[in-house]
């Protein structure tokens, strides 16, 4: 059995010895904290980027990341603008000096990237590593949906079809269900063969639930 416990430490202290050289980099050559940083970032990177979009790409509250961008903002790198489109919310944008910053604080972070990950391993290796990061996390993130209980899986006589995520799970459920595309399943005995042939659907499930969801 692998040593996951060592795993784990190997990776959490890694990742916190990476973060602080970074972070100590920009920190000492520009006054730019990396938690300031990587805001900044996604605000380059994302049009019309808001608060909620900078909280899902770091996996940070949304409170929190509204405070970064309070400081952020007071350090005159980037500035709230009015969200034609909800006005519970703003949009995002860098002002000239925060693009200057974030360009300048750019070619350091990259630097100190190569020198402890580009100069440390073959590129080969990396892209392997960076790959199995990528199904971890993907794999994290479905076993929390799960156990939020925000995934529904839709079943053909026992087959999966479908996986249904997130907040529009619910509405698509409903109106499948009020097409008589589905329905709820039961926990009683198993029905006996009856010998007649099993009715078919017009067309696969899959594809009826696909067109719901659109």
């Amino acid at each position: 059995m692998s040593d996951l416990r060592g795993l784990f430490n190997d990776l959490i202290r890694f990742e916190i010895e990476l973060w602080n050289a970074v972070d100590a980099r920009l920190t000492n050559d520009f006054g730019l904290p990396l938690t300031h940083f990587e805001p900044m970032s996604v605000i380059d990177r994302i049009p019309g980027c808001r608060v909620h979009d900078i909280a899902n790409e770091l996996g940070i509250t949304t409170g929190g990341t509204s405070k970064l961008i309070d400081r952020i903002e007071a350090s005159g790198y980037c500035r709230r603008l009015p969200n034609p489109g909800d006005r519970r919310s703003s949009l995002l944008e860098l002002t000239e000096a925060g693009r200057r910053m974030l360009a300048e604080a750019g070619t350091a972070f990259d630097d100190e990237l190569q020198h402890r990950l580009g100069d440390a391993l073959p590129e080969r290796t990396l892209r392997q590593f960076a790959s199995t990061l990528t199904r971890l996390r993907d794999a994290s993130g479905r076993i929390g949906t799960q156990e939020s209980g925000d995934e529904v899986v839709i079943t053909d006589r026992g087959i999966p079809v479908a996986r249904l995520l997130g907040p529009t799970a619910t509405a698509t459920l409903e109106r499948l269900a009020a097409d008589g595309i589905i329905g709820r399943g039961t926990t009683g005995p198993r029905p006996q063969a009856s010998g007649q042939p099993r009715p078919r659907p017009r067309r696969p499930v899959a594809d009826q639930i696909s067109q719901q969801r659109r």
